[in-house]
């Protein structure tokens, strides 16, 4: 059986079992937590994101491409926003404002580039910031389900920039087995579509009744909607 505070071994054609899958969430669901709660963590990750979003020296683009940039960064900012909010109704709307922006940049091709930055880079910043607006809405699968389509896009991008803590919990001992970055990635990304696929099964047989990863929530994830809890 896995363990309650870490998640399951990296074993891969085995099938998850719930306990397995419930370890699995409540361990990225601490990490998330952790860093929403972590004021200096989000600023710091925001500005490095702004840096990278920054216009390109390209003479010319296209309108559209710095619209996808500004949607990426006010859809960032907007959950910043939404977390100094002290009322239910301008938490949902930054929330909801927040969606809507960061899914532009999200469906891009991850193939190319806009405005000179690279496309995996934004959808893989994109689906992690919704990751980070389903936990405030406290629905556990969409969190779980945007937080694997990020690692999904770029392995790289989520271990050495949004999530290395994150990343180590989940994926720490395939670094012990080889340097190869691209060998890591790619078998990080057989994982990630395992983590996915059971997921999913599990969210189907469960239809109708509540997700089994919420029926047993720790104490300290008691109320973690309020936005007062993460200022």
């Amino acid at each position: 059986m896995a363990s309650a505070s870490s998640p399951p071994p990296l074993h891969l054609g085995q099938r998850l079992d719930l306990d397995a899958v419930r370890s699995l969430v409540s361990s990225v669901n601490r990490h998330v937590h952790r860093f929403l709660s972590d004021a200096a963590a989000r600023k710091s990750l925001q500005l490095r994101c702004g840096r990278a979003l920054a216009v390109s020296h390209q003479a010319f683009f296209e309108f559209s491409e710095h619209s996808v940039l500004s949607n990426l960064y006010w859809g960032i900012e907007n959950i910043e926003v939404a977390l100094q909010c002290h009322c239910r109704d301008g938490w949902t709307q930054r929330l909801a404002a927040s969606e809507k922006m960061l899914q532009m940049p999200a469906l891009l091709d991850e193939v190319g580039s806009t405005a000179g930055v690279d496309n995996r880079y934004l959808v893989c910043c994109s689906y992690f910031y919704l990751a980070l607006v389903w936990k405030l809405r406290r629905d556990e699968w969409q969190m779980m389900m945007h937080l694997l389509q990020s690692l999904l896009v770029s392995p790289n991008c989520f271990r050495k920039e949004l999530a290395p803590g994150l990343w180590r919990c989940l994926f720490g001992s395939l670094m012990s087995r080889t340097e190869d970055e691209e060998e890591v990635e790619e078998i990080a990304r057989q994982h990630v579509r395992r983590y996915k696929d059971w997921l999913m099964y599990y969210q189907v047989v469960s239809y109708g009744e509540t997700p089994p990863w919420n029926k047993e929530r720790s104490g300290a994830d008691h109320g973690e909607s309020e936005a007062e809890n993460y200022q």
